[in-house]
């Protein structure tokens, strides 16, 4: 009885989470991206720590010596103090504020340089053409699959002849389709310039208010959907060593 009211307690608090941010305008639903991020792998062991297994990887199969590499969400700079030591030229794009300031310190008491740009990867201008571009996580952050789509298509015109598009994301059963038939609905009512579709997860932050994290979840096919869309082809897939549920990709162009 008691695990059957748990369980009902957490379907009604999420539906409920999905219900508030169905109402919320993209800017606010992005602040609240914003915000999730500022501290993120931000103390010295987190930096320390280097690349991951499968970021290795990744490097070693995709991107040669030299090469020019575009990070989206670069953060506080763990990958990107790693590959700027290495000789990459290495730009990083991100919307939190702190974390790039916490970038830059970190490049200048290394001695190391890279260029780094504040904003939204969808929003920022961008010159010249990459060997690589790594999305990471932060592809699933980016609300509503048009919109990736897009985000993807920027990316494929900043890519060198034979650069790849590297991302990460989680895998996952859809949710109840319910809760967000009526978040559509809600969104749809109260004018909202964005709605929400299967997959996506959001949280409130700080135990309350109107600040909301959000996340995109893939069913099985989805990437594959949404590279083809934008013009892309998913050329390898893999399991993220020790992280479950995540799943590395690299995207081409035909």
């Amino acid at each position: 009885m008691l695990l059957w009211l748990g369980q009902s307690a957490r379907r009604v608090s999420t539906t409920c989470h999905c219900l508030a941010a169905s109402t919320l305008r993209l800017a606010d639903l992005r602040a609240g991206i914003q915000e999730s991020w500022q501290g993120f792998a931000s103390r010295d062991a987190d930096v320390a720590a280097g690349l991951m297994p499968w970021e290795e990887e990744m490097l070693r199969r995709f991107v040669s010596g030299g090469a020019h590499i575009l990070l989206v969400g670069c953060g506080s700079g763990r990958d990107l103090l790693v590959l700027a030591a290495r000789g990459y030229v290495v730009t990083g794009v991100d919307p939190a504020g702190d974390a790039l300031d916490t970038a830059r310190r970190r490049l200048a008491e290394r001695q190391l340089s890279a260029t780094l740009i504040a904003g939204f990867f969808e929003d920022v201008p961008l010159s010249g053409r990459f060997d690589a571009i790594s999305f990471s996580s932060s592809y699933s952050y980016i609300p509503e699959s048009r919109r990736r789509i897009e985000a993807l298509r920027k990316a494929a015109a900043h890519l060198a002849p034979n650069g790849h598009i590297l991302l990460t994301y989680q895998v996952s059963r859809q949710p109840h389709r319910a809760p967000v038939a009526f978040a559509r609905v809600i969104g749809a009512l109260t004018r909202s310039d964005w709605r929400f579709e299967p997959g996506d997860l959001v949280r409130v932050l700080n135990g309350g208010g109107r600040t909301i994290d959000y996340l995109h979840v893939f069913s099985k096919g989805g990437i594959d959907a949404e590279a083809a869309a934008a013009g892309l082809r998913v050329v390898f897939r893999g399991d993220a060593p020790h992280e479950p549920l995540v799943t590395i990709a690299a995207l081409a162009l035909p």
